[in-house]
């Protein structure tokens, strides 16, 4: 699966108020972005943290390697992709790479682009 990451619309480096999909502006983290894509409903990401959180019991679902509980033994890909999407402290290009290298053991392609950041109600 390829996956379009509009800069313009991605929530990143804030890891104090990081959602799947933020209500106040509309912008969503890697995983909203992903969760989108795969046509989770907005209303299961809506300020969601996390995507086993968010998934519900609706069709379609978050892939395994997301929708699973927080193991805190384990560092999983999920919340590798957690830490580095919100951590402040690092740079965009270096973000992106680490990301980039995350999505594509689980067969999604990134691809981040400059956008506009989405219309909000």
């Amino acid at each position: 699966m390829k996956l379009e990451i509009n800069r313009g619309e991605w929530l990143r480096g804030d890891k104090d108020n990081s959602y799947l999909l933020r209500s106040s502006d509309g912008l969503r983290c890697c995983l909203g972005i992903l969760g989108r894509a795969l046509s989770i409903p907005d209303s299961d990401m809506e300020d969601e943290g996390e995507p086993w959180r968010g998934s519900g019991d609706t069709e379609p679902v978050w892939p395994d390697w997301l929708a699973t509980p927080v193991n805190w033994d384990t560092l999983t890909d999920e919340q590798r992709v957690i830490r580095i999407n919100d951590d402040p402290a690092i740079s965009d290009e270096w973000r992106e790479k680490e990301l980039t290298t995350i999505f594509a053991r689980h067969d999604v392609e990134l691809a981040f682009v400059d956008g506009p950041a989405p219309e909000w109600p």
